[in-house]
């Protein structure tokens, strides 16, 4: 039930950033500095309603080893949402969900054949739907790009004249 949601909203959230980023002409570290803002915000606040913020601060004041793992998760953190937002604004949220996909399947499938796991059938059909789903998103989106005159072409291989 919990991958049905989060490919419904996957696919929900990257057709409304396509259009906001579109009619708003908002930049990848824009994007990025707000949704940073607003989870922030929304983390604090639900940090401060279940009791977490003074534990967790009193650990990491305590834990050298604590800090050093969690400021080492905050900076890769940053980087993986650098390359993520450009993405989004450079190609498209669906490109971005695309590379996502195919990162999970691989990171799966390596992981079964690496380290032996037993699948069923309803799990290798899972595996299947998955790639069979980013194989027709790769199709489609081939698809839709125009093919290059042979006007374009043919005048691109001819020699300048000066």
């Amino acid at each position: 039930m919990l991958a049905i949601s989060s490919l419904v909203f996957d696919g929900f959230i990257a057709s409304i950033q396509n259009s906001t980023r579109k009619k708003y002409k908002i930049q990848a570290f824009d994007l990025m500095q707000d949704l940073n803002l607003w989870g922030g915000v929304f983390a604090t606040f639900y940090g401060i309603a279940m009791g977490e913020i003074m534990p967790s601060a009193r650990v990491l004041a305590e834990d050298s080893w604590a800090l050093m793992e969690f400021s080492l998760l905050i900076a890769t953190g940053i980087i993986g949402q650098v390359f993520i937002f450009y993405t989004i604004v450079k190609f498209s949220p669906l490109f971005l969900s695309i590379v996502t996909s195919s990162r999970k399947f691989f990171s799966v499938a390596l992981s079964i054949f690496m380290f032996n796991h037993k699948v069923n059938g309803y799990q290798w059909c899972g595996i299947l739907l998955v790639f069979a789903g980013v194989g027709v998103e790769v199709y489609q989106k081939a698809q839709e790009k125009p093919p290059a005159s042979t006007a374009a072409i043919s005048h691109a291989s001819q020699p300048k004249k000066e």
